[in-house]
């Protein structure tokens, strides 16, 4: 008999030049003379609701394995779920006065919510035969290892000799030209920037992004002429409820060879950045920070009542793990340079984390309520 592998596999921006980029991206800015008010606001959300489940459909028989003079001789049975995803978003918010606008703000809200299933499951009266089995249910972690530069050097800087410059259009964000030879010769840097390169400077940031969840809210109101408010606010939030669950239902029977596993495994990564500077000779300065992060996975590994398990010559493996790193960092900052004036800088964390990790092996008792 052969091998048996049934598989479903989902990732979420981890592919090619996806690996280097964010899930969402907003960056405002307004820039002013001597304008009322110098406002920018910014607003990044991302939602997942993804599901990766492979089923063994109830009375389903899977036989890689067959009796042969008394041994089970056959292939080896593999059923997995695996998600791998990075769901991260960035906003931005800054404003800038050069005159001295009367109000100048600049605000910032980055937001994720994830409600990821990844479920591996047998149902109820399967019939299994195998030389091994292997169930898995794994959320997998993301991290700086699978990041990649979504784009070549050649975009921030390039060079070019002998006055034989390329249009800008091809020019990094830095471009050098060497003109002339020997003691002659002279050197020139250019800088080009437009909005695409301005974004792809940003971008290079992104490493610090390839984590599971990553939220980061950065905000700003600069001026440098007096005036009435100057005020940074930036909120950063993620919410994440994973479902993790390898799973045997009722009356199934496996007969095996060797060995058998029962995984349910979530491990991730969750980064929270938030930051906000209100610089001016307003009045009135203030910067205001808020980073929050809440985690409610449920990881699970069980064995319906009445399932057989044989393993001839093997032994059986049931394991479930939750393992998640969390960080949150906030900043605020408000100065003015009024005499009359006053500052005020304020910022809250949190992390708020209730998972859990189950394994349990049900058999039903004599009055019905089930022990585990």
């Amino acid at each position: 008999e052969n091998d048996i592998n049934i598989s479903a596999d989902l990732t979420q921006n981890m592919d090619g030049q996806y690996k280097g980029y964010l899930g969402a991206q907003a960056l405002a800015g307004s820039v002013t003379g001597s304008a009322d008010a110098a406002i920018a606001g910014a607003v990044a959300i991302l939602v997942s609701q993804a599901e990766t489940r492979v089923t063994v459909g109830e009375g389903v028989q899977l036989i890689s394995a067959r009796f042969i003079d008394g041994k089970l001789i056959g292939g080896d049975i593999k059923i997995l779920a695996m998600d791998k995803s990075k769901l991260a978003v960035r906003a931005g918010g800054y404003s800038i006065s050069t005159k001295g606008a009367k109000i100048g703000m600049g605000a910032s809200y980055a937001f994720i919510y994830g409600e990821n299933t990844v479920k591996a499951e047998v149902l109820d009266n399967a019939v299994i035969h195998a030389d091994s089995l292997s169930i898995q249910a794994v959320k997998a972690e993301v991290s700086l290892s699978d990041y990649e530069l979504p784009y070549g050097l050649q975009t921030l800087i390039t060079r070019s000799e002998g006055g034989a410059n390329p249009p800008v259009s091809e020019q990094g964000i830095i471009h050098m030209s060497k003109n002339g030879t020997g003691s002659a010769a002279s050197y020139e840097v250019q800088i080009n920037l437009d909005t695409q390169r301005i974004l792809d400077a940003v971008d290079l940031l992104n490493f610090l992004a390839s984590v599971n969840y990553y939220a980061e809210a950065i905000s700003g109101a600069v001026s440098g002429v007096s005036g009435t408010l100057s005020a940074a606010g930036s909120i950063a939030m993620v919410f994440f409820f994973n479902q993790v669950e390898a799973s045997i239902g009722e009356n199934v029977v496996i007969v095996l060879a060797k060995n058998m596993e029962l995984i349910a495994d979530s491990k991730g990564n969750a980064r929270v950045i938030a930051g906000s500077l209100s610089a001016s000779r307003s009045n009135i300065g203030a910067g205001l920070t808020i980073g929050f992060l809440y985690d409610e996975d449920s990881v699970k590994a069980q064995v319906g009542d009445h399932t057989e398990i044989t393993a001839t010559e093997g032994k059986y493996t049931q394991r479930s793990s939750s393992d998640m790193n969390a960080l949150v960092i906030t900043a605020a900052a408000a100065v003015t340079a009024s005499v009359a004036g006053s500052a005020m800088g304020g910022n809250f964390s949190a992390i708020v984390l209730k998972n859990e990790a189950i394994s349990n092996v049900i058999k039903e008792s004599d009055d019905d309520d089930d022990d585990k």
